[in-house]
């Protein structure tokens, strides 16, 4: 308990010094959605009311099925609920629906790291390796991975 305290500090550090502390529209594609929900699910997940974004996002969902920024979004937000099985379903629809979706793959690892998986982090950072050079998701992504292996002492 007191490693994942650890890390979980030190996570939390890391959004202090800007590094990862994207708000959740920095994390979309630029495309996003015309869905009139999109932007207050955009904004009570700034606000951190996950609830009310989950109720938004389920809106902009049933009438775009095919939108990955919607479904990351979801994702998060079930993520920040801790609620893990429903965010690694979303994030992987994202995934399904846009493979390249640097978003999705970042906040997928986190996740990932969050239930202790840090090889399957791993593999994501890897992933985004291809997709960009110095994107955020990517410095977002490599930095958790660090703090955690940090705070558990492992390679």
């Amino acid at each position: 308990m007191k490693v994942i305290a650890a890390f979980v500090g030190t996570l939390a550090l890391t959004f202090v010094l800007g590094v990862g502390g994207a708000t959740a529209m920095d994390t979309t594609a630029a495309k996003n959605s015309a869905h009139p929900d999109f932007g207050k699910a955009v904004e009570a997940i700034d606000l951190k009311e996950y609830q009310k974004a989950l109720t938004l996002l389920a809106s902009v969902r049933q009438s775009e099925p095919e939108n990955a920024d919607a479904e990351n979004l979801t994702g998060l937000s079930y993520r920040m609920l801790k609620n893990y099985e429903m965010a690694f379903s979303h994030y992987q629809r994202a995934l399904q629906i846009d493979p390249k979706h640097k978003g999705a793959h970042e906040y997928l690892g986190i996740s990932y790291l969050e239930t202790n998986q840090v090889e399957k982090a791993d593999n994501l950072l890897e992933s985004i390796k291809k997709l960009c050079a110095f994107c955020a998701e990517r410095r977002s992504l490599n930095n958790a991975i660090m703090a955690y292996k940090r705070a558990n002492k492992t390679s």
